[in-house]
């Protein structure tokens, strides 16, 4: 993805700063809309008036419209706030408060996934959720680092391709994550009907749903080796900061029971150096020119993706750099995994994953 390698190293997606300065966003937003105090680690908690000062906003001047739209605003501002103070963290009480309002005010018109239009009733008659979309919250990958001298969060390379690329403890930072979203036009496409689980491609083949690509793309960097790695650092061959993309295919079809549902699932992946910024003898280096180890954990791992998921995992590094990996049998069906639109407008989207987990994107370009 284009956007994605553009991504300079030293840019942090969840600065706060930048949040700040692209939404316009003030304290005098935030003090006037939601009154809080702060406790010792200097986040802001809302006080026992904030509810009142909230609801007071409905009963202002204007339109029933004009006030609702003020009210989204506020609340929007406000969960933009909480998330640029935060770090990215959707899990603080500020950001849930203001979520919670947005949520009570869109769901009466919010987004229908099985509208071939995509059209939002109220917030935008026009917006689809085709496009691409930067994500604004921390990463949910699991075992975190900590974060590099630029406040990147790291993780291991296993952590961020569930194991099929190696070496698994490659230590890597993160520079942004997109979600690229396309309606799949099976005339044209029908390769894509091979990615649809069994239980899905009945309803695909009556033409009575739509399938849309879910791409999440993630720019990251292979760190140059640091004393923090200690000496039996996995990075002992990396000298120098090693860019790249990580692509996971995925899909998408509406529930048909609810209206705000995508069923989600993942047909495959791929990694390959930022072309922008490739060292080939380098990249080869720390992926071990083609030698795969994996540790016990990693071929269990791997083991059970092949026996569950039809797992194809790469057995080479291709002559580009590039590596990848397929999933001839994934899973994904109505009620098994997906995710919950709980809002969007033309700039902003929030969704829940069926384990809980708050997704929070801003859009890049339109579709």
């Amino acid at each position: 993805d284009k956007s994605a390698r553009m991504i300079p190293r030293s840019q942090s997606y969840c600065d706060a700063k930048k949040i700040n300065s692209k939404t316009g966003m003030t304290n005098a937003t935030w003090d006037d809309n939601f009154p809080s105090k702060k406790d010792g680690s200097g986040d802001p908690i809302l006080d026992a008036n904030s509810d009142e000062k909230y609801s007071s906003i409905l009963t202002s001047q204007g339109t029933p419209t004009e006030r609702r739209a003020k009210h989204v605003d506020n609340a929007k501002l406000a969960l933009l706030r909480a998330l640029a103070i935060s770090g990215g963290d959707v899990t603080t009480q500020t950001f849930l408060f203001a979520l919670e309002q947005l949520r009570t005010l869109y769901s009466v018109s919010g987004w229908d996934a099985s509208d071939s239009a995509g059209h939002n009733k109220f917030i935008s008659p026009k917006k689809t959720i085709e496009g691409t979309w930067l994500t604004l919250n921390r990463p949910h990958f699991n075992e975190c680092l900590g974060k590099n001298s630029a406040g990147e969060y790291m993780y291991t390379m296993g952590r961020l391709s569930f194991d099929m690329f190696t070496p698994g403890n490659l230590i890597c930072s993160i520079q942004g994550i997109f979600n690229n979203i396309e309606v799949v036009n099976l005339e044209k496409d029908r390769h894509s009907l091979k990615s649809v689980p069994k239980s899905l491609k009945e309803e695909i083949n009556k033409g009575s749903s739509i399938l849309r690509k879910y791409d999440i793309v993630t720019a990251f960097t292979v760190e140059p080796n640091s004393p923090q790695f200690g000496s039996f650092s996995p990075n002992k061959y990396v000298y120098k900061p090693l860019r790249g993309i990580i692509t996971t295919y995925g899909y998408v079809l509406p529930d048909p029971t609810v209206p705000n549902r995508l069923s989600i699932w993942f047909s495959g992946g791929k990694i390959e150096a930022n072309e922008d910024d490739h060292h080939p003898e380098e990249w080869r280096r720390a992926f071990g020119d083609g030698t795969f180890k994996r540790h016990l954990q990693e071929k269990a791992r791997v083991l059970a993706a092949k026996l569950l998921l039809g797992a194809e995992v790469p057995d080479k590094i291709e002559e580009d750099g590039s590596m990848s990996y397929k999933l001839h049998r994934p899973i994904g069906g109505h009620g098994s995994a997906y995710v919950d639109v709980l809002y969007m407008d033309d700039t902003l989207r929030i969704v829940q994953g069926n384990r809980g987990s708050l997704f929070v994107f801003t859009r890049v370009t339109p579709h």
